[in-house]
């Protein structure tokens, strides 16, 4: 609940919440959270794998759905004659379709929407283009500088979550990919529909997270804007060089000279729109190479 009182949709910046987030994060509580999260990453690659033989092995025999023998357990006859057999398959499908959709959209749904409302945030601030009061200045930098710090917690919290999200989304598109060249058998159309949705929706998912993490860099560079013109104006403005305007020129510098402030993937690549058109780039090459190495019918 406190990111809820943290970032809403007019802007407002609960202080208090900031301070009660650094103190939880000190914690014990938020420790045992990020070993439970790299815990569970782990636990899924090492399923991931499992759960992959028993398909392969399932699917030599068998060109379905697996959802569907999922509701085969409804029956009892069908239960009754395949006995174990259908309950093992049946938990695979589970767990199969819990990692392919359920978890990834649920990452991503949460992921984007604290992204969208952070940039909801930072785009509410209101910049005056005179400046009446200084202090109403310092106060503003201030506002600013703490939210720095909570989208720098922010990343730092979901960094292990999205790293894993992404590159499972890029991964899933291969595997379409390479099932849309021809290169792996689909005699059943649930089976071509399942791997459609799986395209549509690891694409969304990929897309939505990277726009939503670029729309937070793309509100501080135009929050950066706003204090270049606001340093301009102070430029221009006939009011006497006192201390506090000394102070809020000086403060403005170093604000306008920072870098702008981009969401990473474990710190290896800049979550902006450019990452979109390079996973697609990837795709495209890819997906020649598999056209050229594909064995000829």
């Amino acid at each position: 609940m406190s990111l809820w009182y943290m970032v809403n949709l007019k802007g407002k910046i609960y202080f208090k919440c900031i301070r009660h987030l650094k103190k939880l994060s000190r914690t014990k509580k938020s420790r045992y959270r990020e070993v439970i999260l790299i815990f569970s990453v782990v636990l899924i690659s090492i399923i991931f794998p499992i759960y992959y033989v028993v398909i392969q092995a399932y699917a030599e025999t068998h060109t379905d759905s697996f959802i569907i023998n999922y509701f085969w357990l409804l029956n009892s006859d069908i239960k009754n004659t395949f006995g174990q057999r259908t309950t093992v398959i049946a938990i695979a499908s589970f767990v199969y379709y819990a990692e392919q959709f359920i978890f990834p959209c649920i990452f991503a749904i949460i992921y984007c929407t604290l992204a969208w409302k952070i940039a909801e945030a930072v785009s509410n601030i209101e910049i005056p283009k005179r400046v009446i009061d200084f202090q109403e200045i310092l106060q503003l930098l201030e506002t600013r500088r703490k939210l720095i710090e909570f989208v720098r917690y922010f990343e730092s919290t979901f960094t292990v979550v999205i790293f894993w999200l992404t590159w499972y989304n890029l991964l899933s598109l291969f595997a379409t990919l390479v099932m849309s060249m021809g290169l792996s058998v689909m005699n059943s159309l649930v089976a071509i529909s399942e791997a459609l949705i799986i395209f549509i929706s690891c694409s969304v998912s990929f897309v939505g997270t990277v726009l939503c993490a670029s729309k937070v860099s793309d509100a501080f560079v135009g929050l950066k804007v706003k204090l270049r013109k606001l340093y301009q104006n102070l430029l221009k403005d006939s009011i006497p060089q006192t201390g506090n305007k000394v102070m809020c020129m000086k403060l403005l510098e170093s604000v306008i000279d920072e870098e702008n402030y981009y969401f990473t993937l474990w710190g290896f690549l800049y979550m902006n729109k450019s990452l979109i058109l390079s996973a697609l780039g990837a795709l495209v090459t890819y997906g020649v190479v598999l056209v050229q190495l594909k064995p000829p019918s």
